[in-house]
């Protein structure tokens, strides 16, 4: 867990962006590199997009070892892979793609208890959505 919020932070550094001790880092760097285009490649519409955005707002409220276990970075294997992820990931877009469009996004998807705001993507809510944007 500690290598993850040291990356994090240095994330957050190399974008020159202050870090809140208060606040859990994850989700500061999270918010950092989440913007309007975020993530395109999914086929999420506007509102998806904005749950999305509700959810990492909602992750500040929690400790950092408590934000780790709801985005599924419990399993030794899955949190080294992200660590080495985010530590090769060089830009806004790299670290989004790491831990927007793959973390967030498959907790999202699996983690019943801790998101209320689930994102079920069909083929018709895709195509709907990109009406919307």
């Amino acid at each position: 867990m500690r290598i993850l919020l040291e990356i994090a932070k240095k994330k957050l550094l190399q974008f020159h962006v202050g870090v809140n001790p208060e606040l859990p880092i994850i989700p500061q760097l999270m918010l950092t590199v989440f913007n309007e285009e975020t993530p395109d490649n999914l086929g999420l519409n506007m509102y998806d997009r904005q749950d999305m955005e509700d959810e990492i707002l909602s992750l500040h409220l929690y400790t950092d070892k408590a934000v780790q276990v709801m985005l599924g970075l419990v399993d030794k294997d899955r949190l080294e892979e992200v660590c080495r992820e985010l530590d090769q990931a060089n830009t806004l877009e790299q670290v989004r793609r790491v831990l927007v469009e793959e973390v967030l996004y498959n907790a999202m998807k699996e983690n019943l208890d801790f998101f209320p705001n689930q994102l079920r993507i069909g083929p018709a809510e895709k195509f709907r959505g990109e009406a919307f944007l």
